[in-house]
C-alpha cells in the first residue's frame, strides 16, 4: 500500500498574515483620515457670480472653522472657503469639503432632515431634480438659499431674491 500525502496551505499563518494586512491598512486610513482633518485644504470658489466679484473670502481651517462655528458643530471637513461677493454682501457662497463622496452625501442629507425639523431659521421651499443631483431650496434671513452636492463638496449659496436663480445658475456651472 502507497502512502499518498495531502498537501495543504498552512491556513493559520495565511489567516494571520491576511489579518495583520487588514489591520494595518486600517491603522494608516485611519492616520491619514485624522490628518486631512486636522489641516482643512482651500475650497475653491468663484471670482464673479451674477456679475457680482468676490469682496471677502476665507479658505481652509479658518472657513471650517467658520462653518462649524456658524452650526455650533463639529464636521468632519477636509477643505473649505467662504466667500461674500457684491459691495453689500448681496451673495455668500459655503463650501464644505468631506473626505469622501458618501460623506458629502450624508452631510447634504443631514441638512435636509435639519431643515425639515422646523428647528432652523429656514423654511423649505421645493427640491428640484439638478439631473444627477437634488438642489434644495430654501427661504429664510431675508435671503433665498440653495443647497447641494458637487462630488465632495457641499455648496450652500444665499442670496438676495431678486438674483437668487442667476447666482444659482453660475454656482451650478463652477460646481458641476
Amino acid at each position: 500500500m502507497s502512502e499518498r500525502r495531502i498537501n495543504r496551505a498552512p491556513t493559520l499563518p495565511v489567516i494571520l498574515i491576511a489579518l495583520g494586512g487588514l489591520f494595518l491598512i486600517s491603522v494608516l486610513g485611519y492616520g491619514y483620515y485624522n490628518l486631512i482633518l486636522s489641516n482643512p485644504k482651500p475650497a475653491s470658489l468663484p471670482e464673479i457670480v451674477a456679475e457680482f466679484s468676490l469682496q471677502r473670502h476665507v479658505f481652509g481651517t479658518q472657513a471650517v472653522d467658520e462653518i462649524n462655528q456658524l452650526h455650533r458643530l463639529e464636521f468632519p471637513l477636509s477643505s473649505g472657503a467662504v466667500g461674500i461677493y457684491g459691495e453689500n454682501g448681496e451673495i455668500t457662497i459655503w463650501v464644505s469639503g468631506a473626505p469622501a463622496k458618501w460623506m458629502a452625501a450624508r452631510l447634504t442629507n443631514d441638512m435636509e432632515e435639519r431643515i425639515a425639523e422646523a428647528n432652523s431659521p429656514f423654511s423649505a421651499l421645493d427640491e428640484r431634480d439638478g439631473g444627477y443631483r437634488l438642489i434644495y431650496e430654501v427661504d429664510g434671513l431675508g435671503q433665498k438659499h440653495f443647497y447641494f452636492q458637487s462630488g465632495k463638496l457641499l455648496i450652500w449659496l444665499a442670496a438676495d431674491h431678486a438674483i437668487a436663480e442667476d447666482v444659482l445658475i453660475d454656482t451650478l456651472e463652477f460646481y458641476p
